[in-house]
């Protein structure tokens, strides 16, 4: 019988699988396999308790975007957290994102080190191949003893999964393996009766994971923004004309610039810029153009992300010129299906190439980017890794600081 909450139909998830998206869904590759697991894991589901929506599962989502509505709310109103677990997992700020939110939802466990019964953990790969983070290492993650196959806790879900299509023995214990991962979500929604909650916004969500991925990511990528009229110094003035819609594009902080609204399409620009350094297996510093309580950190490769509205203003417009002495790799968000930018478009590209003549001349630059799956997908990434190539040929390098045990060697006989 169908469950039902206030007199209607119960519609949350009775789960959410999180998992790291692969960069291509091949045919037969880990991501479509992670699909064909949801779809078994999500029947079992449906069968155990007559739920209208037994499973959530991302996949359409993009990439390198902070996540929509649709997964706001039913990270906000599921049951039950089910991360699928491999090498990767914990090494993307949307993974941890997507469990910090979740955790936020749970009422502080009584027992240190007990994992909440509302998270069931799914070992693609086995337990002992997965370094985990400190933030829940400490957490009861391995799978309950007796209640799986041996080569689940030894090859991990992963394993199976492949070898079920050749060999029968393998079918037979993927099938078993889903369905005690099925019967364990049943119970920890039954146990647990989370209650309903609100959308998870990407920007509120803490990441979980992000002190090791700050640890292990292959560089710290600086991105400096200079977003109108964040930017805009205490009682200095645009040049004219001025910006008409700030209310529409920009919000009172850096992080709340979406040069891409759209009525169907908020995505913050600052989060797309952080999830694509994530994806590349990197760890972002973000900072405005010019914020004194921020300390500069360690030289490290940066890239600028500059509204072509900010050398509008002559401070900002200075700070630019300063900064474009050493060029850096830059990228402007263009949108031309916004009126007002494509009718100042030459005044602003004159600006642009006034305050940052030889950064844009960098290979790695992209003056225009006309739309967000052009930022995410080509224009960002590859103004991330012209900074890495830059930095990496200027980046100091370190001699040994203790003098070799050796003496200085000599042909000359000693006497």
């Amino acid at each position: 019988m169908t469950e039902v909450v206030s007199g209607t139909a119960d519609t949350r998830p009775y789960f959410f699988l999180s998992y790291a998206h692969a960069k291509y869904k091949a045919q037969g590759s880990p991501g479509s396999l992670v699909r064909q697991f949801f779809e078994d894991l999500r029947g079992h589901v449906e069968e155990l308790t007559s739920a209208v929506v037994p499973g959530f599962m991302d996949a359409d989502i993009p990439l390198a975007e902070p996540w929509s509505d649709e997964l706001a709310t039913a990270l906000g109103r599921c049951r039950v957290f089910v991360p699928v677990i491999n090498a990767g997992y914990c090494d993307r700020a949307w993974c941890g994102k997507e469990w910090g939110g979740f955790a936020q939802r749970l009422q502080p466990s009584a027992s240190d080190g007990k994992l909440p019964a509302a998270i069931v953990p799914v070992w693609w790969m086995p337990r002992k191949k997965i370094v985990l983070p400190s933030s829940i290492r400490h957490l009861q993650l391995d799978p309950p003893s007796g209640l799986f196959p041996a080569e689940y806790t030894d090859q991990g879900l992963y394993s199976l999964i492949i070898k079920r299509v050749d060999e029968k023995k393998y079918k037979s214990l993927y099938r078993d393996a889903v369905l005690q991962l099925a019967q364990l979500v049943v119970e920890a929604g039954q146990v647990t009766k989370l209650p309903d909650g609100p959308p998870v916004a990407w920007d509120t969500a803490p990441n979980i994971f992000a002190e090791h991925q700050a640890r292990h990511a292959m560089h710290r990528i600086r991105v400096r923004v200079a977003a109108y009229p964040t930017i805009i110094p205490a009682g200095a003035k645009p040049r004219e004309p001025a910006r008409a819609t700030l209310n529409y594009y920009y919000g009172y902080a850096m992080r709340e610039w979406t040069p891409y609204r759209s009525d169907s399409d908020t995505t913050l620009i600052v989060g797309a810029a952080e999830a694509v350094i994530s994806r590349l297996g990197h760890h972002a510093l973000v900072d405005p153009l010019d914020d004194p309580v921020v300390p500069a950190p360690k030289p490290s490769p940066t890239v600028l992300l500059v509204d072509p509205w900010a050398p509008g203003v002559p401070e900002v417009a200075a700070k630019l010129r300063a900064i474009d002495r050493r060029p850096l790799p830059v990228v402007v968000p263009w949108n031309e299906k916004d009126e007002e930018t494509v009718k100042e478009g030459p005044r602003l590209a004159r600006n642009l190439g006034q305050a940052l003549r030889r950064s844009l001349a960098l290979t790695g630059s992209a003056g225009r980017v006309p739309t967000l799956k052009a930022f995410t997908d080509v224009d960002f990434p590859k103004a991330v890794n012209e900074a890495i190539a830059r930095y990496l040929k200027t980046a100091p390098t370190y001699p040994p600081v203790q003098p070799s045990p050796m003496g200085r060697p000599s042909l000359r006989p000693e006497l």
